[in-house]
Order: structure tokens, then sequence, then C-alpha cells
């Protein structure tokens, strides 16, 4: 059966965890069968209700239909628990219908003064979250930038050895060749004196 017609395998998983004793346990294969034989029973009953309302010329499955589905199908021993579970159904609607209406009622009868103070209180608490939610975030980005330059300063003194090395060996290197270029010029020296004493007749020495 496709995944996308099918009941939430963790609920069904729950549901037969608490019908089941607690030694008992239940396969994997044996869920997804269960999954399936529920989601083929609501397809059923779901068909059956909706031939009924049909007949009746109405464009709404109500609990009315449902409930006769399962009579015309031959489930009349899932009634009684049916009908218990309709009525808590009721009372929990009839009671969040009261919450609802008693908190209009309630938002009508406070004053302009009223209502302005509730809501200055509201702007207030929403305020503190976010300063307290943006102090939050700039803690963590502070010591996400610290642990992340704590290796690169360590890189960059590693770095500064190696350069400082590189510059010790530039140094050694440089000085045979500096002493090679002054005695270079003092053999080019040498060798102008001799030309310019051979050029006024003098002997060479």
């Amino acid at each position: 059966m496709s995944d996308e017609y099918t009941l939430p395998k963790a609920t069904v998983s729950k549901i037969v965890k608490e019908v089941l004793p607690k030694e008992i346990r239940c396969a994997t294969d044996s869920r997804d069968l269960i999954v399936d034989c529920c989601v083929e029973f609501v397809h059923l009953i779901s068909s059956e209700a909706n031939h009924i309302c049909t007949k009746e010329n109405k464009r709404t499955i109500a609990p009315e239909h449902i409930i006769q589905s399962l009579t015309e199908l031959g489930f009349e021993s899932y009634l009684e628990e049916v009908n218990q579970a309709w009525d808590k159904h009721k009372v929990q609607a009839h009671e969040k219908q009261k919450k609802g209406i008693q908190r209009k009622l309630a938002m009508n009868e406070m004053s302009v003064e009223e209502r302005k103070q509730k809501q200055r209180e509201l702007f207030a608490k929403a305020r503190t979250e976010y300063h307290r939610t943006s102090q939050q975030n700039i803690s963590l980005s502070s010591s996400s930038n610290i642990i992340n330059t704590s290796p690169s300063n360590n890189n960059n003194n590693e770095m500064t050895d190696e350069e400082n090395h590189s510059i010790e060996n530039k140094q050694i290197s440089t000085t045979p060749s500096e002493e090679n270029s002054s005695a270079t010029t003092n053999l080019n020296f040498s060798s102008d004196s001799l030309n310019i004493q051979n050029n006024n007749g003098n002997p060479p020495i």
C-alpha cells in the first residue's frame, strides 16, 4: 500500500503497545499489517458513509452516517464504543467553543485603556525576549570567533619562525657572494691601474 494513504506508524505502534501485555512484543511486519488493515477499514467505512450521504442528497458526511454505515456493514459490536467516543468529542468541542466565547467577551469588556496596557505588556515581553535572544546569539558568535582565530595565530607564529629561518639562510648565503664581489672589484681596480701605468710608458709593477 502506498505511504501516501496510510496511518502514522508511530501512533499505531503506541496503540498496540498499550493494548498488549508488557511481555509481548509486536514484530515490524505485524505492525505494518495492522496499519494496512486499519487503512482498509477506514476506506470501507468512508465509502459506505458516502453512499448513505449521497442517498440522502447531502454533501457532508455526518457522524450519524458513520454509525449507520457500521450497522449496514455488520459492525454493530463497535457501536457502543463509537457512541462513547462521539459523546466525548461533543463535550470537548463544546468546552473549546465555550472558552473561545469567554475569551472574546473578556476582550470586549476591557476598556480602551486596559487594552492599551495589555498591548504594552505584550510588547515589553516580546522586546525582552528579543534582547535575550540577541545576547545569546552574540555570545555564541564571540565564542565561535575565539575558537576560529586561535589556530590562525599559531599558524602566523609558525610562518614567522619559518620566515626568520629563511632570512637567516639568505644572510648566510649572501655573505660569500659579497666577499667575492669585493675581490672582483679589487682585481678590476688593480687591472685598471696596470693599464694606466702602461699607457704612461712606465713599466708594469
